[in-house]
């Protein structure tokens, strides 16, 4: 059968005999404006030792709770007044919460899946997270600094 997803995905076999398809679990990542790479296996990066391989240290700077953490200190830095309405809204507090509020986001995502033919998803429950700013340790140096 082909679903349209050609290289990059591995078919396996699910607890319930069926096949199911998985985005592979290596990625390489490279900054535009600095010299630094990052290279992960399965959302951690590649040389973390054991004794650190679930702590925040171990997260790759583009996995969801980097970004989200960046998104947050940004956002503190930009007046109420100057955010986008949708932005504005207390009740904003989970990462999901926060993708659901963007209509264009939305939209965009909508016409990229259209256009891919399949896309491995998370699950929602992963994406109700809160600001993970709070974390006593240091998950990753940026490769560029925030002013």
């Amino acid at each position: 059968m082909n679903d349209g997803c050609e290289d990059g995905h591995t078919t396996t076999t699910a607890a319930d005999g069926g096949d199911r398809r998985v985005a592979c679990g290596s990625s390489i990542a490279w900054y535009q404006h600095s010299t630094q790479q990052e290279a992960t296996c399965n959302g951690k990066k590649l040389g973390i030792t054991k004794k650190l391989r679930n702590s925040p240290k171990s997260r790759s700077f583009l996995c969801r709770v980097e970004m989200f953490s960046l998104f947050m200190e940004i956002l503190a830095l930009v007046p109420k007044d100057q955010l986008p309405s949708h932005l504005r809204n207390q009740s904003l507090q989970t990462y999901l919460d926060f993708k659901l509020a963007s209509l264009s986001y939305q939209q965009r995502k909508q016409e990229f899946l259209e256009h891919v033919g399949c896309w491995v998803q998370a699950s929602c429950d992963l994406q109700k997270f809160s600001n993970p700013t709070g974390d006593s340790e240091v998950a990753t140096t940026r490769p560029f600094e925030i002013t």
